[in-house]
């Protein structure tokens, strides 16, 4: 059964879908699976950045889920394309970005926070990425 539904179109269509499939999934749905996953430290941060601050620090509306998106979505197109040093430099160039924020933070909570939904987000990527790359091999 499975050889005739493969049969019904081109292996090339096939690859095309499977790799259409894992960038649409990357995207809302292991965004919102990391949100889930943070929700119990959600719940654990003050609600500004830096609450002895004069000036507590608000990022864009809605930056942090298209940094997400954008960041799994590399992870795909280096490890889809073979360039696995990409994603460690992906992880170096997040870091170094990071690096003031989570340093001079006066709250440790939130630099945790930040630590722990990267690694989610990215584990979830290569997750992601290696699964699409066993079947495009199965095809």
């Amino acid at each position: 059964m499975l050889e005739r539904l493969f049969s019904i179109l081109h292996p090339t269509l096939w690859k095309a879908l499977i790799i259409a499939l894992g960038w649409v999934l990357l995207t809302f749905p292991v965004g919102a699976l990391v949100d889930w996953l943070l929700k119990p430290f959600q719940k654990q941060l003050n609600k500004r950045f830096r609450p002895n601050s004069l000036r507590p620090v608000a990022g864009l509306k809605d930056g942090g889920r298209i940094i997400g998106y954008l960041e799994r979505l590399l992870i795909y197109v280096f490890i889809l394309s073979g360039q696995f040093s990409g994603v460690g430099f992906l992880v170096a160039a997040k870091s170094i970005f990071r690096f003031g924020e989570l340093k001079d933070s006066e709250n440790r909570k939130q630099a945790e926070y930040i630590i722990i939904g990267t690694f989610t987000s990215f584990l979830l990527a290569i997750l992601v990425s290696l699964a699409v790359q066993a079947l495009l091999k199965f095809m």
